[in-house]
């Protein structure tokens, strides 16, 4: 059974780890999400993406072990059409944009920052770019612009203001939101979107979580602006508000999520009234 050396992200211990004939077949054009336990190879668990070349593309720690919470808009949020393989080619977007890089720009996308890619192979923009705009379909508005290293340079001038990424690099971030430590939420998103083996359902799960988030933290800011209790406005106020509103279903793991919620509030609809945080 073949092996694969890999590297905590944590403490950089390295150990090999078993890949079974069956996984290596699955992973075709695009990555296996391989979860190491705790003690396998250290003391910490963490998450590595491996290619077909058994290759360890990226790693995410596996501190960030949040369960999304539920709300009445899971239910409502149905998908009907999925773009086809010629509009966004999934295997091609695995392969070629590390978990790293994706969470990077969702989180640009949600902190409504404008980003420029840095990526040599043009064939995969039309993808890229469709794969956002699909995801945001009625929600967040892209601002993303893929262009080349050489192009960049010659430019990058005009860029000051942009999240600049390229591969797992961040160029430029100058409001420093783009902190590995700080993207629980996005990295959990991305994880579950990546471990769905058909294409067609991880788009639909990431696309549902994007708008779920959009109804979210827009709520949240309907209702700040509109709030006109003597009590002074707390995180408890607003978190009784989403449970009477939509559903929305708390257990001591989602204070991340919902503090994740308050920042796209103030980042994205432009809304701080809150006095506290969970």
């Amino acid at each position: 059974m073949p092996y694969v050396e890999v590297r905590c992200p944590s403490c950089s211990k390295i150990g090999k780890i078993e890949i079974s004939e069956t996984e290596i077949k699955s992973i075709s054009r695009g990555l296996l999400t391989v979860n190491v336990a705790a003690a396998t190879i250290c003391p910490h668990s963490f998450v590595a993406y491996v290619d077909k070349n058994l290759q360890v593309r990226d790693y995410f720690t596996a501190d960030f072990k949040i369960e999304l919470p539920e709300t009445e808009l899971d239910k409502a949020l149905k998908e009907k059409e999925i773009p086809g393989i010629d509009i966004i080619d999934m295997d091609l977007i695995k392969l070629n944009l590390t978990p790293s890089l994706l969470a990077y720009i969702t989180r640009a996308i949600v902190f409504k920052r404008k980003i420029v890619l840095i990526l040599g192979h043009k064939y995969l923009y039309n993808h890229i770019l469709n794969l956002f705009e699909y995801i945001t379909q009625n929600s967040f508005k892209v601002n993303l612009t893929i262009i080349s290293k050489d192009e960049y340079y010659s430019k990058n001038e005009q860029y000051n203001d942009f999240i600049i990424l390229e591969g797992i690099n961040i160029i430029n971030d100058k409001d420093k939101i783009m902190e590995p430590k700080n993207l629980y939420v996005e990295n959990k998103l991305i994880e579950r979107f990546l471990s769905e083996s058909k294409s067609t359902l991880s788009l639909a799960l990431l696309k549902n979580e994007i708008k779920k988030t959009y109804v979210l933290a827009k709520s949240i800011s309907d209702f700040i602006k509109s709030y006109r209790q003597k009590e002074k406005l707390s995180s408890k106020i607003i978190i009784d508000y989403l449970k009477d509103a939509h559903g929305f279903k708390t257990q001591k793991d989602h204070k991340k999520y919902f503090n994740w919620l308050l920042e796209i509030t103030k980042e994205y609809f432009r809304t701080s009234m809150i006095h506290d945080s969970m």
